[in-house]
Parts: C-alpha cells; sequence; structure tokens
C-alpha cells in the first residue's frame, strides 16, 4: 500500500490489515487505545439499531480504552456479557441476565425498545460491539464489511505515510485544552473548526492537523489523531 491507496481506499479492513500486519497465527497482542475506539465508533455509527445491553457495553469499553476501567476481572465480566449477547437473539432470559450483570458494573442500560431483529442483524450487530472488549487485537476482519468505516480509520489513525504532527506544547493554553476536552468528553466533534481557529490563532502551522480539524463533512471519534495530538498531555496514542 502507498499513501494514494491509503488516502482513497474504502476498504478499512485493508487499511486495518496494513496497520496491523498479521505475524502469525498464534500472535494475540493486546489491543491498544486507538483500535479498540475506532470499533466502539463502529458501534456508535450503528447506536440507534444497537440492542441497548450492546450500547452499554460500548460504552463500558469506551471506559476501558480512556483508563478509567483497571480491574481485570470487571473487562472480564464486560467482555463475557457481550458475548452472552451474541447468542441471545429471541432469548430472553439471556438478555435479562445480561442486563442485571451489566448494571451490577455500574453501567446504566437504556431501555429497550423492543426492536425485532433478523438473527443475522442481531449476529452482526452483537459480534461488532464485542470486538471493542476484547483484551487482545480482535479479529475485526470477522466484523461484517458493511458495519466498516474507512473514513473513521482515517480519522482515528491519521496518515501513517507523513510524520507525526508538528504539535507546539506551547499552543496548550487553558482556553484550548479546556475546548479539546470538552469535544473529547462530549463527542462536540461540529465544534473542531471553532477549535482549528483558535489553534490557528495561537500560532499553529500544522496544515494537516488544521484541515482534519475543519473537514466539515468527514466523521469523527474519540482516537481522532488531530485531537489526540491536541490533548497528547492526557491521553495517549
Amino acid at each position: 500500500m502507498d499513501e494514494t491507496e491509503w488516502l482513497r481506499s474504502a476498504d478499512a479492513r485493508q487499511l486495518l490489515d496494513y496497520i496491523f500486519p498479521q505475524t502469525g497465527f498464534d500472535s494475540t497482542p493486546d489491543q491498544p487505545r486507538k483500535l479498540r475506539l475506532y470499533l466502539a465508533a463502529l458501534c456508535r455509527v450503528e447506536w440507534g439499531k444497537l440492542p441497548p445491553i450492546c450500547q452499554g457495553t460500548t460504552l463500558f469499553a469506551e471506559r476501558i480504552a480512556d483508563g478509567e476501567i483497571l480491574e481485570s476481572a470487571s473487562r472480564a465480566t464486560a467482555y463475557d456479557i457481550a458475548e452472552h449477547m451474541t447468542r441471545a437473539h429471541r432469548k430472553e432470559e439471556i438478555i435479562t441476565a445480561c442486563g442485571d450483570r451489566l448494571r451490577a458494573l455500574g453501567v446504566e442500560v437504556p431501555p429497550d425498545p423492543k426492536r425485532r431483529y433478523s438473527a443475522k442483524e442481531w449476529l452482526g450487530l452483537t459480534w461488532m460491539a464485542l470486538m471493542p472488549l476484547s483484551p487482545e487485537r480482535p479479529q475485526y476482519q470477522l466484523i461484517l464489511a458493511a458495519y466498516h468505516r474507512a473514513d473513521l480509520v482515517r480519522c482515528v489513525f491519521g496518515n501513517p505515510f507523513q510524520p507525526p504532527p508538528r504539535y507546539d506544547a506551547r499552543l496548550q493554553t487553558d482556553d484550548i485544552h479546556r475546548l479539546a476536552t470538552t469535544i473529547y468528553r462530549d463527542r462536540q466533534f461540529a465544534w473542531l473548526p471553532v477549535l482549528a481557529d483558535m489553534l490557528e490563532e495561537a500560532g499553529c502551522d500544522d496544515a494537516p492537523l488544521l484541515h482534519h480539524c475543519r473537514e466539515e463533512h468527514a466523521p469523527h471519534a474519540r482516537g481522532c489523531w488531530a485531537l489526540d495530538a491536541i490533548l497528547r498531555g492526557a491521553l495517549q496514542a
């Protein structure tokens, strides 16, 4: 793959394979934060279709990614809940039990709208919701291609053919850091152009970073490479 392919490809799994080349059948490295957040972002795209318990497990996965959940037992329980959901199509007793276990972890489960799912749709959605909770790098190839988003891969991982952002720590003014933190915490990505203006006024001349923040029609997610660069003091790539 070259830079042109990276920028133009609509195949998210091809892009992910470039970032995470398979090193062997027994290779199971820990799942990195950015991959966990990309997979959670896929769930966010389908949020209205996702079963409520899967919405809850996605919230839990995002907390894991940001270092809020460190207890291995809690992580294992959340993963087990999500795994049980993949086998719970039209099995109310399993769904109820999963909800009770998730609430015991301190996760609020949204009301169930009683949406009906085909077996194929249920499996696709719940399997996708399982992946962000994996302690190891998951088999993202097994998520349906229709749910993957190449534009979100580029948002989270940036351009691997370019050097890292040249963000100057002197630009970490209180106002910039406060706005960047709010955008990340509350997912107010529509405010990214405002953040870009503040950065430019403060002396930032990193064209790719400013351009990414100003892309009106591009999707953004937690883990966004530009936002991470701005919050580098608090977040690790």
